[in-house]
């Protein structure tokens, strides 16, 4: 089975980056010790795009999807993890219910 993505050998620095990047965990270390997809790959990769956006030396590529289509992160605006702390510690949602019953809703109308 073909690999679902490329790995420039040049780039790549072997260190799993994208393997734990990988939420379906659809990609191994190869015997050469490169980045592989598993055989069952193609059944389960949500083509995410998560496994080259991780990979700080962009050394892969996905065969399905162009990385032009993404924006890059611009590490300036990472906000320090003070700031996201207090960012989610700030975050509220009030919600309101009824005490009604919830309508049955149809998804063929």
């Amino acid at each position: 089975m073909p690999d679902l993505f490329v790995i420039d050998k040049e780039k790549c620095k072997k260190d799993e980056i994208c393997l734990a990047a990988c939420a379906p965990r659809v990609i191994e270390m190869g015997e050469d010790g490169f980045p592989k997809s598993i055989e069952e790959a193609a059944d389960f990769c949500i083509n995410c795009g998560h496994c080259a956006a991780a990979c700080p030396h962009g050394a892969l590529s996905l065969k399905n999807i162009s990385l032009n289509l993404f924006t890059p992160i611009d590490k300036i605006k990472i906000p320090s993890r003070d700031q996201l702390e207090q960012w989610v510690r700030m975050r509220r949602s009030i919600r309101v219910f009824k005490n009604e019953p919830v309508q049955e809703m149809s998804w063929n109308s």
